[in-house]
């Protein structure tokens, strides 16, 4: 039994039964449907009979040679069986395809909705323990896993009809295997409503068998490596975790959650026309210095007290076994005080230390089996100790004290004239101090945290506590939202540069708008020489032609999505590194929020840029590694006990914290307000100024190619000039080289040295009397040597 059977144990039965009470609908309707048209059809079906069984010839003939031979025939086994009666079969068959009572039509309809409706008593059963065990929609969740099932397969092409390479067996073996293990997925939709949580939610679940074979399980693979995406499409844009492998590694699972929408209540509504009847229309905070009344916050005081009261005596009765626990690990301890967060009982104890001290893991180990209780940390340091203990957040001993958002916000937001237009609430401590932050002294954030975790409201308890204290003049928001379900509420908002982006490309260019605000800005800043946003706005509130510069805030939902749906992601790592190393002084900053902080999403120059973070629970220590730069405390994020449990890291380091919880309702109430008050905003057509900003590069590369392209173009105007000039004097260079060739001599008597001399020859007697005067030139050649001759 999977722990989901264990969470829904109804469900499993219940949507057999379900789909048991499908199938025999299904097939009492065909049958009867082919019942009904041999009723139609009796008349003829009666002719045939009376024809072929009226005259009983072969009865007759039974009974005529059976007589003869004394009854010779009836001792043969089953012969009179072979030679029936059918004189009346005509008749039965006239009543048996007639619509009255005992006919073959009112047979069917009986059988068939007698079974039905047995089988619909025990799935009403079901449904109703199914609603006790905290169902909500039981029977709709059902009706649309059924439907997305069908669909899934639909997409991912594993149903019976789509066709593949009939003529390669092999394929086909492979194929259908695969095909048949996807078709075998179990869907199941359960919609809940937690303890402490005012709206339900809905929570889907896909679980994949994984097939032995390992040619099948890689098809199976290739199939559905897309599926995330797939499920997101095809549940209108519900979030789903990366796939994920059981621990006996026999399923692949993937797991996804949405708020369910209720409608609004008419208390609500009242509320909200009471409060747009009395706020101003004007762009000045108000006395209080909140940008809403503080009655559209709900009060949950009345429950934060009984779930106190509650936790305080969950806290007495662990105080005895904590002790003894402790003490069987062989320390001696003193109890200095005990106090209740949100989830947890804190117990401070002092010490003294001794060399047999327990490692802070083993005295957590030690007193979760003292409890029975998961989940239980410890902290040492000189002398003290700290020992966490969760609450139960489910059945009847759940406990789970509400953040009071109400009281915080009355308490330290408004009317606070010591707040930085940057400041915002980020969480309350366990002992009940709020952590309240200067997000600009960050001065970039990296939020994360996986499906449940309290990621999303996290994020709008930053947006809109800032938001709270600060008009549109202070205050602006860029949101991206790959998801395009996260922050709808915000369209339109007077604080929006433009309304939440949702397309990954826009998303990108956006980027680029923000590193050119910030360039231009740092040009206002140079121009009138000072160092920040806060000295440029004191400078502009003493000289009224100055324009006020905004804080501008650029937060990014979904991270990973936004990461993996780039091409280029290259240019959108680099506009974050600008605006990380450069952005702060001129009051531009960072909200990267993701549910997978994979290594290959917070790349390392991303990381470097975000120094401050806020970890809700995720999946593994490996990605509470990489998001924090885990530096082996006790506790890690994946540790956390989800529901807006969070550590926060600024610099080295660590606190823990409990976030605020507001729900879409008061979102919705305080954005409408806002609309209302504030005036319409007119947004930045931020597209149009980066390709502006990118044609004026493009203009400034293409002059600088003109003049190169000029410049060369008269350089070959001159080549071609000169050129006969240099042939020429290339020409005589050649010249002159080959007459300094000729003017060496080589000696070429040393290559002969070893030839014998030629023979001498009888020389004649010339008379030179006789002899023509010879030229002189001749006679030199007569004296030259060989290598003379020979020119070398």
């Amino acid at each position: 039994m999977t722990k989901r059977d264990v969470q829904y144990p109804y469900a499993q039965f219940s949507k057999r039964v379900y789909m048991s009470i499908r199938k025999v609908v299904l097939l009492t309707i065909v049958l009867a449907s082919i019942a009904f048209i041999f009723s139609l059809l009796s008349s003829a079906f009666i002719w045939i009979a009376d024809k072929l069984f009226k005259p009983n010839f072969m009865h007759d003939w039974y009974v005529r040679t059976n007589a003869k031979n004394d009854g010779a025939m009836d001792r043969i086994p089953f012969m009179k069986y072979l030679f029936p009666d059918t004189s009346d079969w005509s008749d039965n068959l006239a009543d048996w395809l007639s619509f009255k009572d005992g006919g073959l039509v009112s047979i069917v309809l009986m059988t068939g909705l007698t079974i039905a409706g047995i089988m619909l008593l025990i799935y009403v059963i079901t449904i109703i323990l199914r609603h006790h065990k905290g169902e909500m929609a039981p029977f709709l969740n059902d009706i649309e896993s059924v439907k997305l099932k069908k669909k899934i397969i639909r997409s991912i092409g594993a149903g019976i009809w789509d066709i593949y390479d009939e003529s390669d067996r092999k394929l086909k073996r492979v194929e259908h295997g695969a095909r048949y293990h996807l078709r075998k997925m179990k869907v199941d939709i359960h919609t809940t409503l937690d303890k402490g949580q005012p709206k339900p939610t809905k929570k889907y679940s896909v679980v994949i068998r994984k097939p032995r074979k390992i040619t099948v399980n890689k098809l199976v693979l290739h199939k559905i490596k897309d599926l995330q995406d797939i499920l997101t499409d095809l549940t209108d844009g519900v979030s789903f975790d990366q796939m994920k492998v059981t621990a006996n590694r026999r399923y692949y699972t993937y797991g996804g959650s949405v708020e369910k929408e209720l409608k609004e209540a008419r208390s609500v509504v009242r509320r909200r026309e009471r409060a747009k009847n009395k706020v101003e229309q004007a762009l000045e905070v108000p006395e209080n210095g909140l940008t809403f009344p503080i009655e559209m916050l709900n009060d949950v005081s009345d429950q934060v007290r009984d779930e106190k009261q509650k936790a305080e005596d969950f806290t007495e009765s662990v105080k005895h076994k904590v002790a003894l626990s402790l003490s069987n690990s062989n320390l001696q301890t003193e109890l200095i005080d005990t106090f209740v967060s949100s989830k947890t009982a804190v117990l401070k104890y002092s010490y003294s230390y001794t060399k047999n001290h327990p490692s802070d893991d083993r005295i957590a180990k030690s007193v979760s089996d003292e409890l029975k209780i998961e989940g239980v940390t410890c902290s040492s340091s000189a002398g003290s100790l700290e020992i966490t203990v969760p609450f139960s957040d489910k059945g009847i001993n759940a406990i789970q004290i509400p953040i009071d958002f109400k009281n915080i916000v009355e308490k330290h937001i408004a009317g606070n004239k010591k707040l930085k237009p940057t400041d915002t609430l980020i969480g309350v401590l366990p002992n009940g101090d709020s952590v309240i932050k200067s997000l600009a002294s960050a001065p970039h954030l990296l939020v994360v945290g996986t499906t449940g975790s309290g990621k999303s409201v996290g994020l709008n308890i930053l947006i809109m506590t800032m938001l709270a204290h600060n008009t549109p003049d202070n205050v602006q928001l860029i949101i991206i939202d790959p998801k395009k379900v996260e922050f709808p509420h915000y369209n339109d908002s007077p604080y929006m540069v433009t309304n939440p982006i949702t397309e990954v490309e826009d998303g990108a260019i956006a980027l680029e708008y923000a590193v050119i605000e910030m360039e231009n800005r740092y040009k206002l800043l140079e121009q009138y020489k000072v160092k920040n946003i806060e000295a440029y706005n004191k400078l502009a509130a003493k000289d009224s032609s100055l324009k006020k510069m905004k804080y501008l805030f650029i937060v990014i939902d979904e991270f990973s999505d936004f990461k993996d749906s780039l091409d280029d992601f290259k240019a959108v790592e680099k506009s974050i590194r600008r605006l990380g190393q450069k952005a702060r002084a001129c009051g531009i900053h960072l909200i990267l929020a993701t549910q997978s902080p994979r290594s290959e999403v917070i790349t390392g120059i991303i990381k470097a840029n975000l120094p401050m973070k806020i970890a809700f629970a995720v999946s593994s220590r490996l990605e509470s590694s990489i998001a924090l730069d885990d530096t082996g405390d006790s506790i890690s994020a994946d540790k956390l006990l989800g529901r807006g449990d969070m550590l926060i890291k600024i610099g080295s380091s660590f606190t823990r914290a409990q976030g605020a919880y507001l729900s879409d309702e008061e979102i919705i109430n305080i954005t409408t307000h806002w609309r209302e008050k504030f005036d319409k905003p007119v947004f930045v057509d931020y597209k149009s100024i980066v390709a502006r900003e990118s044609g004026d590069e493009m203009s400034s590369e293409k002059e600088e190619m003109y003049s190169a392209v000029t410049s060369l173009q008269q350089t070959r105007t001159d080549a071609k000039k000169t050129e006969p000039r240099m042939n020429a004097l290339e020409k005589a260079e050649e010249r002159k080289e080959a007459k300094k060739e000729r003017a060496y001599k080589v000696d070429m008597s040393k290559y002969f040295k070893d030839v014998p001399p030629p023979k001498k020859r009888a020389e004649k007697k010339v008379d030179t009397s006789q002899k023509t005067a010879v030229d002189s030139s001749k006679k030199d050649d007569n004296k030259k040597t060989a290598s003379d001759i020979l020119g070398i």
